[in-house]
């Protein structure tokens, strides 16, 4: 099966994950290799996660392998911009906009990304609401939700439930058993938004949680689904 790798000498940091789009496998023990997906799907859609890939982490290297480790090609980093045609030539050619999921260009500062701070999830969450997730945005989200570090978590399970994405209260329902106590809470205040009472089964132990605001959140969940 067709396998795309990502090299690069050092290790991916936590905001280049986000910005990968989902069904990676990320690699910790063959550098430079960093991630890796298989695909079996037309061309176009092959070539679309290649340049997504590069996109999101331009200083890689975008390997196409047929089998793990031993490849067929590479995409090599782009070249230097000749920076004096590139000016010569501003007035004709419109500059490149960037845009995230929501519209906001990459670098404007109420883009929602952008301003994503995991130190402090309750200002940086308060920026997705009123907005919708696209696939991308989703694709974001899940790659958070496969994350060891509890803070990610817990802005994920935080921005699905202010974006109201409510497909993921299946995803987020794991999260209520986490020994942290900021993803526990952040996860039952999820599906008391998001879910139903088929979720009472995954909140209702929590009603003896040994963290008071973790007690207090489920019973509000399980007081909504009675």
């Amino acid at each position: 099966m067709p396998t795309i790798e990502l090299r690069r000498p050092t290790p991916l940091t936590r905001r280049e994950r986000t910005l990968l789009p989902g069904g990676l496998d990320y690699i910790e023990d063959e550098p430079p290799v960093r991630a890796r997906i298989q695909l079996f799907v037309p061309l176009p859609r092959f070539v679309e996660v290649a340049v997504a890939l590069a996109h999101a982490v331009p200083d890689a290297e975008i390997s196409v392998v047929e089998e793990a480790g031993t490849p067929l090609g590479a995409l090599p980093p782009s070249p230097p911009k000749d920076r004096t045609a590139e000016q010569a030539h501003r007035a004709l050619v419109p500059p490149k906009r960037t845009f995230d999921d929501h519209g906001f260009e990459e670098d404007d500062p109420d883009n929602p990304w952008t301003a994503l701070d995991l130190s402090d999830i309750d200002q940086a969450a308060a920026r997705f609401e009123g907005h919708a997730l696209d696939s991308n945005g989703r694709d974001r989200v899940r790659a958070m939700l496969r994350s060891t570090d509890p803070m990610e978590l817990a802005a994920a399970c935080r921005i699905a439930r202010v974006t109201a994405w409510r497909s993921m209260a299946q995803t987020i329902k794991r999260c209520a058993r986490h020994a942290d106590t900021r993803v526990r809470l952040e996860a039952v205040q999820a599906l008391a938004a998001l879910g139903g009472p088929a979720m009472s089964l995954a909140v209702r132990p929590l009603l003896d949680d040994p963290a008071p605001e973790v007690r207090a959140a489920a019973e509000v969940a399980m007081a909504g689904w009675a």
